[in-house]
């Protein structure tokens, strides 16, 4: 996360905190998902590659240039802790807590190593010769290394990825107590007299499948998950005709366990590898928003649709803003509100389109309900510090960038083309 802010000769700067250095001194290994996703063996690997602070500049707040990305070349620098701007240039202070011999694991054993880079640094970065102050409200930016700037394209999609296991492997360990241990994430609708997170994913769900008048055929439920929402479709539909797919196999294991007879399938939600015209129905509870992209969901979907099926989804619209500031989610998908996403099924050929704004009975009720949950929990000693500020974080987020929380439903024309 942004650690320190600076403006320098008319720079932005902005540097980091990361705490990857620390991963192998934890007495718990980093999950095995998490690994695969990145390529790894195990947290050395993690560290060499992924440790040290960052530090980036920008001449406008919004196009950013890369100073350093590996702790100025030691990953035990894991932090930019101070940035001061001089007439003598800009200095930068890294945090480093390690001294001259460090503690490293090879072969499985543990051994001290010599370590010149322990201490924390000082540096000291001025103008090149030549280089100029950059034009005020410069919108366009021509990077001096292009390499640089594919490599940091290359990485966004798995650090997307990586960004949304993380936050959902995080969040579900934290809020089981909230969800009554029922493997819920969703924010739910809350009506009256909803007690807690369980009931409200419930609703969330019945209220979702009411906008299916035919509950018959095959349903397809995306991003499902471990399994907590699929489960709920057995109200309506039987086991053997559901099909959930998700692009983490670790949550696909336990939704296998939950569900043994329904089929469950690693798959990217813009790139389904079934046959057109396969199902009944389309499910998605609140991912929409993450998928790359949104619009590129909706015509797969539109595909997989038998001619009449039913696409519903809970749905959340961020802010302009928060949609480029966030590294799991694609500026791409911005929607400034419920009548921009019906322009957009109506443009991909939706009929029949249901766009329900539902931000208070969700959204707004979720973030009122878990903070006076987690409030009185921490009050009461029943929720860690550590956790409880994590979570408030999480929460947070949700509600800095939020705008609109959609109950959606759209039809595939009786006679529609794939």
């Amino acid at each position: 996360y942004v650690w320190r802010v600076c403006e320098h000769d008319g720079w932005l700067y902005v540097g980091t905190y990361n705490a990857s250095v620390f991963l192998p001194f934890k007495p718990f290994p980093i999950p095995e998902e998490i690994l695969r996703l990145l390529k790894l063996s195990d947290s050395e690997e993690f560290q060499t590659r992924y440790g040290g602070c960052h530090l980036w500049r920008s001449p406008d707040g919004e196009h950013f240039l890369p100073v350093t990305t590996n702790g100025f070349g030691s990953t035990y620098n894991h932090g930019i802790r101070q940035l001061c701007s001089t007439p003598k240039g800009l200095f930068v202070g890294t945090s480093n807590p390690f001294g001259p011999n460090v503690g490293v694991k090879r072969d499985g054993a543990w051994h001290y190593e010599d370590n010149p880079r322990g201490g924390l640094e000082v540096w000291r970065g001025e103008r090149s010769h030549g280089e100029s102050r950059p034009a005020a409200k410069s919108r366009a930016l021509r990077l001096a290394d292009p390499h640089r700037e594919t490599a940091v394209t290359d990485h966004r999609e798995t650090l997307a990825s990586l960004a949304s296991l993380f936050r959902v492997l995080v969040y579900t360990r934290v809020t089981e107590d909230f969800y009554e241990h029922s493997g819920y994430t969703q924010m739910g609708y809350w009506r009256p007299g909803t007690a807690n997170g369980r009931e409200a994913c419930d609703n969330l769900m019945e209220a979702l499948l009411a906008l299916v008048p035919d509950k018959g055929g095959r349903v397809l439920e995306i991003e499902c998950g471990q399994g907590a929402t699929t489960e709920a479709l057995l109200r309506h539909y039987p086991e053997d005709r559901i099909t959930g797919v998700d692009p983490f196999p670790l949550a696909l294991d336990i939704a296998r366990a939950r569900m043994p007879r329904a089929a469950f399938e690693i798959m990217s939600p813009t790139m389904l590898h079934f046959p057109d015209n396969s199902f009944r129905s389309i499910l998605s509870a609140e991912r929409a928003c993450y998928f790359n992209t949104r619009r590129d969901f909706l015509r797969e979907a539109f595909r997989v649709l038998e001619p009449g099926g039913r696409l519903v989804l809970s749905d959340i619209l961020h802010s302009r803003t928060g949609e480029a500031l966030s590294i799991d989610r694609h500026r791409q998908n911005y929607l400034s509100g419920p009548r921009a996403y019906e322009q957009l099924l109506e443009k991909m050929g939706y009929v029949d389109i249901q766009v329900i704004d539902a931000t208070s009975e969700c959204a707004q009720a979720y973030l009122g309900a878990i903070r006076r949950h987690y409030i009185g929990s921490f009050m009461k000693r029943k929720t860690t510090e550590g956790d409880f500020n994590t979570l408030m974080g999480l929460i947070s987020l949700h509600a800095l960038f939020l705008r609109h929380y959609v109950l959606v439903g759209a039809t595939k024309p009786p006679g529609g083309r794939t």
